[in-house]
């Protein structure tokens, strides 16, 4: 798919997504998450006010996305996926240190985190988020999420 061969740290332009690039972001999703979002749930959250959606292309083909949702005085990170085969080479931290640049513009980053995704957990801490909460039953399966905090006031 990308023509790659070792793990080596990749240098990825960050765009704002377009309506073509909606396939592969479903392909990156489904490869990445247990119950991961639909072709609907992409349409229509990515129609609300204050949704933007950034990728992060390589080789002409999206390798990592991100949708934000600017709520209030913060911005919440609703989703972030990387291409398997392209995980723990920096794409993910480019776009979040992409929104973060833009911290001024957006507020505060927030994220949720489901309980057993302990590699997101430990992504964001690793960017200087702070864990600051507990949400019970956030997710549809009924899971926990931990809420991860960057810039402004810790408890947003």
């Amino acid at each position: 798919m990308f023509g790659l061969k070792r793990r080596e740290a990749l240098s990825a332009d960050v765009r704002f997504a377009k309506g073509r690039d909606i396939e592969q972001m479903l392909a990156i999703e489904r490869q990445s998450f247990e119950r991961p979002w639909t072709r609907l749930d992409f349409l229509v959250t990515m129609r609300l006010g204050g949704v933007q959606a950034v990728a992060a292309e390589l080789c002409d083909e999206v390798a990592a996305y991100a949708i934000v949702k600017r709520q209030g005085r913060h911005t919440n990170i609703l989703n972030l996926a990387v291409a398997p085969l392209l995980r723990r080479r920096g794409l993910g931290r480019t776009i979040v240190e992409k929104l973060q640049a833009s911290v001024g513009r957006l507020g505060p980053l927030r994220a949720l985190v489901g309980e057993r995704n302990l590699p997101g957990q430990l992504f964001f801490k690793a960017l200087g988020f702070r864990a600051v909460g507990i949400s019970r039953g956030e997710f549809n399966d009924g899971q926990d999420a931990y809420g991860f905090v960057w810039g402004g006031n810790a408890d947003g």
